[in-house]
């Protein structure tokens, strides 16, 4: 397969990177006022959802790569197709939460940007070269840096920004390290070649090559200890984009280890070492999330912990993935479970936002029953699906890394699935409460606003995939 033929496996992510240029340009010509403001809202939302609409179209109808022709830059197979459904089903949640939110002179560039970024994830999936691997990556970073920049001008929203930006490139430049590495060795940048020549390589290189990509890709999955950024990030940024950090850059790290390291590439020298240090990394990234939650009075550090403490279940899946060589279809199933439970808390935040006064703390969930009846119950339900509890995705999500830890005859691994256990308890110490909240009295709140009706959708949205998942679960 050429390099020219391979684009043809890249529609998907190209309709929405052209869809994100557009707005960009756009936004340069159009000056919205207060009168022409839901206008301007609905063509560029609506715009947004209308690319989702196609590039799922083209996705759905999408023919697969010959297994049996050498791949050329991009590739098209259960990997990229199911990071397409994720970036489509994140892009539909994000557009509408941040429909009303923020000011309405940035909203071109919030909706390019995004735009952008989904399509930066859609090209990770479909990446089989390093080049275009990275580059997919960076097409994910530039975008978010853009997104926190324009979040909001306080000390708090720049110092996030700050933080993210530096950390970020730390990051791309071990990630790139690595790959320096790998092609040193190897000798060329093809994925599945650079495979094949490690499997007969004896380099001690190949190990650190593969540590510092790996590494890399951590700090934007927010595993231990590249986590420490976003408690700190994720306050200092409006509801919307801490939604959109908790979920896409999360998918784009794990559907880039999958690239790497997934079944099909999982057996080289270096199988062990990589494999052992993903399933330590969860144990100890689900552990310290879900116990520094519990002590946390910010909400949005409550959530940005358990964020921290989901990598740590899906790391310990992966892990559990990779050693048998089996189906990473657990991973992906639980990556849609936790768009759904994650950015539906997020929505209903956004939701309760556009009515009452900022919610920060803990006790500013107090009084939601109160204020908007459709989210309280849309946040309840995807904060029981995050507790894992029965009758919600997340339950299922959590059941089967559970099981496929369990499944490798290996102390290590039923260590790892009786901890994921203790810690899914521990995790409903912190989501419970935060429901308790939700339907606690408070003073009477005067307010002659009505709830944002596309975050309410979103929140409500999430909630009916939730509990449709655990009856149907999502293939």
């Amino acid at each position: 397969m050429t390099t020219a033929g391979s684009i043809q496996w890249t529609l998907p992510a190209s309709v929405l990177l052209c869809v994100g240029a557009l707005m960009l340009g756009a936004g340069a010509f159009l000056t919205p006022c207060a009168k022409t403001a839901d206008r301007y809202r609905r063509f560029f939302g609506g715009g947004l959802l209308a690319a989702l609409i196609l590039a799922a179209i083209l996705s759905g109808s999408g023919s697969l790569s010959p297994p049996d022709q050498p791949t050329g830059l991009f590739v098209r197979d259960a990997i990229s197709i199911s990071s397409e459904k994720l970036a489509i089903l994140g892009g539909l949640f994000l557009t509408l939460m941040a429909w009303n939110a923020g000011p309405i002179r940035l909203l071109a560039e919030k909706t390019g940007c995004l735009a952008i970024l989904l399509s930066g994830l859609m090209f990770v999936g479909c990446s089989a070269d390093l080049t275009t691997l990275f580059l997919s990556l960076e097409l994910v970073s530039i975008p978010t840096y853009v997104l926190l920049g324009i979040a909001g001008e306080t000390k708090s929203h720049r110092e996030a920004t700050l933080k993210y930006f530096a950390l970020s490139a730390f990051s791309s430049a071990l990630f790139l390290f690595g790959a320096s590495y790998l092609y040193g060795i190897t000798g060329t940048t093809s994925l599945d070649a650079s495979i094949l020549a490690l499997r007969t390589s004896e380099s001690p290189l190949a190990s650190i090559a593969w540590t510092m990509i790996v590494g890399g890709l951590a700090f934007r999955i927010t595993a231990f200890p590249f986590h420490f950024y976003a408690p700190d990030v994720f306050a200092g940024t409006s509801t919307s984009m801490a939604a959109a950090l908790s979920y896409l850059p999360k998918v784009a790290g794990f559907v880039a280890i999958l690239r790497l390291l997934g079944p099909g590439s999982a057996t080289m020298p270096t199988d062990h070492f990589l494999i052992t240090s993903l399933l330590l990394g969860g144990m100890l990234t689900m552990t310290l999330g879900n116990v520094l939650a519990i002590v946390q009075a910010n909400l949005r550090r409550v959530l940005a912990y358990s964020s921290v403490a989901h990598t740590g279940y899906i790391l310990v899946g992966l892990a559990a993935v990779l050693h048998a060589g089996s189906s990473p279809e657990p991973i992906f199933f639980y990556l849609a479970s936790y768009a759904a439970m994650t950015l539906g808390v997020f929505a209903g935040i956004e939701s309760l936002e556009s009515i009452r006064p900022a919610v920060v703390e803990r006790e500013d969930l107090a009084g939601s029953a109160r204020v908007s009846t459709v989210t309280t119950a849309a946040m309840t339900i995807c904060l029981l699906s995050l507790a894992g509890l029965p009758l919600t995705a997340g339950f299922w999500a959590k059941l089967q890394i559970i099981v496929i830890s369990m499944s490798p005859a290996d102390g290590l691994f039923r260590a790892a699935s009786v901890l994921v256990t203790i810690n899914a308890i521990i995790g409903a110490g912190y989501y419970l409460p935060l429901l308790v909240q939700l339907y606690a009295p408070s003073l009477p709140l005067r307010s002659h606003r009505r709830a944002s009706p596309p975050a309410t959708i979103a929140s409500a949205l999430a909630a009916m995939l939730t509990v449709l998942w655990f009856f149907i679960p999502m293939n």
